[in-house]
């Protein structure tokens, strides 16, 4: 019992309610997601409770399906036919309570940590669950931050400082119709839901988030670097920095934030209209 005991409170520090969700390709190495997550930690400064729905949420679950239900099952375009079907009565449902359960994994904590890599090509991109974790977390007015491994972070934010050639680069990657997952029904499902507003709409809304996101990572390196070396920089120089922060992203941090806001709060931009996107 002691024993016990004791395991249960060093379990305690590692275990609480997830303050941040973690969206990552379960086809990358686990040792990158766990330097990505440890690296948050520290730009964050607070010991995070991370959602990992490869442990929690395992789409993996309908591998256990065979035989004439997987035949019949690869045959169906969407849900809708996977109802009409003797044999798989039900299995929509299953598919709406997974969705239901992701919508609400994304929308407790609040945040999404995007885990980008490899950095130039993240796989992330080009998978059918994460594109739709990205939409799911702009609907319900989640925090989105891109993480990167250690040894690639500092390049990611001198890349994105000099130009946008890197987020073109990740951008152009983002296509849902030729996105893919490790089970083919789950495919067809998110795809069934993309096409009812189309593949386009979607993959230009989806960018649009991503690139704030990634705009926010030069913003924040360059006010960093700004006040790290204001003690020996001149105020026309800082004074520089500051509208080339400001040209990179567009806006300082509180304008976009507050924009950000405003736009969940009122359903309202000024500028894209995408963001009345819906599926």
């Amino acid at each position: 019992a002691s024993m016990t005991m004791t395991m249960n409170l060093s379990m305690h520090h590692y275990i609480g309610k997830p303050d941040t969700f973690v969206s990552h390709c379960w086809a990358s190495h686990f040792w990158e997601l766990l330097e990505i997550v440890q690296r948050y930690d520290e730009n964050t400064n607070r010991n995070n409770f991370f959602f990992l729905d490869v442990f929690s949420m395992n789409q993996h679950d309908f591998a256990d399906i065979s035989g004439e239900q997987m035949d019949e099952l690869k045959a169906c375009t969407s849900p809708q036919s996977i109802t009409s079907s003797a044999t798989l009565v039900g299995l929509k449902d299953i598919y709406q309570t997974m969705l239901k359960a992701l919508t609400r994994s994304i929308e407790t904590p609040g945040r999404v940590l995007l885990a980008l890599t490899p950095h130039e090509q993240p796989l992330l991109l080009t998978r059918s669950w994460c594109l739709y974790e990205i939409y799911i977390a702009w609907k319900v007015g989640a925090e989105v931050s891109c993480g990167f491994v250690p040894e690639a972070e500092q390049s990611v934010k001198n890349s994105l400082v000099e130009s946008d050639a890197l987020i073109k680069t990740m951008l152009n990657a983002v296509d849902a119709e030729n996105s893919r997952a490790t089970m083919e029904t789950d495919r067809k499902m998110i795809l069934s839901l993309i096409e009812q507003a189309g593949f386009n709409r979607f993959n230009t809304f989806v960018r649009e988030k991503l690139s704030a996101s990634l705009r926010m990572v030069a913003l924040t390196t360059l006010v960093r670097s700004n006040t790290k070396n204001l003690d020996i920089k001149s105020e026309a120089e800082s004074e520089s920095i500051s509208s080339r922060a400001r040209s990179v992203s567009g806006a300082t941090r509180s304008d976009f934030v507050l924009r950000d806001r405003l736009a969940h709060l009122y359903g309202l931009d000024s500028e894209e209209e995408e963001d009345e996107f819906s599926i």
